[in-house]
C-alpha cells in the first residue's frame, strides 16, 4: 500500500498558492460539484489477486470492516490545526470533500469532516485534491445534554492513499448501502440518576425505512412465518461492533444477540415505500465490563449488511457495571 504523500513550501510559496487557490475556487465551483457525479478516471487494473485484502495488516482491515462507510473522495482545503503534545502526538485534521464514490456502508451528509490521528506519516497537510479512501463513523445523538445538542457527525477513522489496487479490494470485500433504505439510531432516554446518564442506559431503536418510491428488499434481514404471526429476525442480521470510550471500532469486538432456531419458512424481508422495521436493543448484557474504571462514552456501531450508523451513551461503573453482561 502506498503511504499518503506530502508537500513541504516555503511560506512565500504558501501565500503565493493561497492567492492563486483563492481564484481557482471562484472559478471552479461547479467543478466540484461536477466531480460528485463525474469521478476521476482509474488507470487499468490488472486482475487483482484475489488474497490482496486478506493480506493486509488486520487493523486496517478491521478499520473497514467495522466503518459506517467507506468512500473514495478528493481532499478540498485540506488543513493541519494543531498537533496534542502527547506521546505519541495527536494530529488535527481537517478537510471538505470533492468526488464521492461510495465502496460499503451508508450514506452521509457532506459536511467539513476531521480527522485525529497518531500516524506518523500524517504529520503534516494532506494534498490538496489529493485521492483518498476514508473510513468514516457516523454517530448520532438523539437526546440533549447541556451544550450537546441532538445531531449527526461524520467523523474520520482512517485515511489511506486511494491506489487502483486498494480501491478494487475494498469494492469487492465491501458493499454500499441499497438506494432509498436508511438505518436510523435513537438513543432510550431513562430516569436520570444524577449526571450518572445523561444519554439513556444503554438502549436503542433502531429503525430500517425506505424513503424511495419502490419497492425495496432489506439485505440479510429475513422475515419468519410463525403460528402467532410474522416476525423479522433481528437477531440473525444485526452485528454491534463495540468501541470503548472512542468510536475506535478497528480495537473493539463484536456483538450479536441471542437467537432462536427458526418454527417456520422464512422470506427475504421486503419494504414498500415508506414503510419501516424497528427493534429495541439493550446492548448492557451483550458483553461485559468496559476497560475504563470510572466511566465515560461507549461507542456502539449497529449494522445490517451494508446497512450502518453509530451512537452512544455514558457508562457510568457504579450505575452500570452491575448491570454488564446479565440477562436482564
Amino acid at each position: 500500500m502506498q503511504p499518503v504523500t506530502w508537500q513541504r513550501w516555503p511560506l512565500s510559496e504558501w501565500r503565493r498558492s493561497a492567492r492563486r487557490g483563492a481564484l481557482f475556487a471562484v472559478l471552479s465551483v461547479g467543478c466540484v460539484e461536477a466531480k460528485r457525479v463525474s469521478p476521476d478516471p482509474v488507470e487499468a487494473v490488472p486482475p487483482l489477486d484475489p488474497h490482496y485484502y486478506d493480506s493486509l495488516p488486520a487493523p486496517q482491515r478491521a478499520t473497514y470492516d467495522g466503518a459506517d462507510a467507506v468512500v473514495v473522495a478528493t481532499l478540498v482545503n485540506p488543513k493541519l490545526h494543531g498537533v496534542l503534545t502527547s506521546l505519541p502526538p495527536i494530529y488535527m485534521h481537517g478537510f471538505e470533500i470533492g468526488f464521492v464514490r461510495p465502496l460499503g456502508g451508508s450514506d452521509f451528509p457532506a459536511v467539513r469532516l476531521s480527522y485525529m490521528t497518531r500516524r506518523p506519516d500524517h504529520d503534516r497537510p494532506f494534498v490538496p485534491w489529493s485521492r483518498a479512501i476514508l473510513s468514516l463513523r457516523i454517530v448520532e445523538q438523539t437526546i440533549e445534554f447541556g451544550d450537546a445538542k441532538p445531531g449527526l457527525t461524520v467523523e474520520v477513522a482512517r485515511v489511506d492513499a486511494a491506489t487502483p489496487e486498494l480501491e478494487q479490494a475494498l469494492a469487492i470485500a465491501l458493499s454500499p448501502a441499497p438506494p432509498d433504505l436508511h438505518l436510523s439510531v435513537t438513543q432510550v432516554p431513562s430516569a436520570p440518576v444524577g449526571f450518572e446518564n445523561p444519554f439513556g442506559d444503554g438502549v436503542f431503536d433502531l429503525s430500517v425505512v425506505n424513503r424511495g418510491k419502490v419497492r425495496r428488499v432489506v439485505p440479510r434481514l429475513f422475515v419468519e412465518e410463525t403460528p402467532s404471526g410474522d416476525v423479522v429476525r433481528f437477531d440473525e442480521a444485526l452485528e454491534i461492533r463495540r468501541g470503548d470510550m472512542l468510536p475506535d471500532f478497528s480495537a473493539g469486538t463484536t456483538l450479536h444477540l441471542p437467537t432462536r432456531p427458526h418454527i417456520g419458512p422464512v422470506r427475504p424481508l421486503e419494504l414498500a415505500p415508506s414503510e419501516s422495521v424497528s427493534i429495541r436493543v439493550d446492548v448492557k448484557p451483550l458483553h461485559g465490563l468496559p476497560a475504563s474504571v470510572g466511566g465515560g462514552r461507549l461507542y456502539y456501531s449497529f449494522a445490517i449488511g451494508p446497512l450502518r450508523t453509530s451512537s452512544f451513551f455514558y457508562y457510568s461503573a457504579r450505575l452500570h457495571g452491575p448491570l454488564m453482561g446479565k440477562t436482564p
